[in-house]
């Protein structure tokens, strides 16, 4: 009985390995445009789908509980705009800590790290 199962699952394992339909050949397979084709059909301009995605922009400082700055974190791969730079978060503690209302004492505690940053860097920037 064990080698009746078996043979069967060898079997298995040669059926789907062999061509035919719905085999990778026939699968949407993405290019290196992030462009989907399906290469079965011809790969024509008919059969296309374009995948795009966008990160939005995110700058979080990390405080203490007495509100001084600890960390800063972003999704910014170059120097923000001063419209990444209004909408910065402030969390307690950690990056998941509990998020805080931005207060105009934070925003002058926020001064010196955000004038201090290696902008360019994505993660955490800044480190008290």
């Amino acid at each position: 009985m064990t080698s009746g199962f078996i043979g069967a699952v060898i079997a298995l394992v040669i059926a789907s390995a062999l061509p035919g339909p719905g085999t990778s050949g026939e699968r949407i397979d993405p290019n290196r445009y992030g462009v989907r084709t399906v290469d079965a059909a011809g790969g024509s301009v008919a059969n296309s789908v374009t995948v795009r995605f966008t990160v939005r922009p995110v700058i979080v400082l990390v405080v203490d509980a007495s509100g001084q700055p600890r960390e800063l974190w972003t999704t910014l791969s170059g120097r923000p705009s001063a419209a990444d730079l209004a909408g910065m978060r402030v969390r307690r503690g950690s990056i998941k800590g509990p998020e805080l209302a931005v207060t105009p004492a934070l925003r002058a505690a926020a001064a010196a790290p955000l004038a201090e940053t290696r902008w360019g860097d994505q993660g955490r920037i800044w480190l008290a």
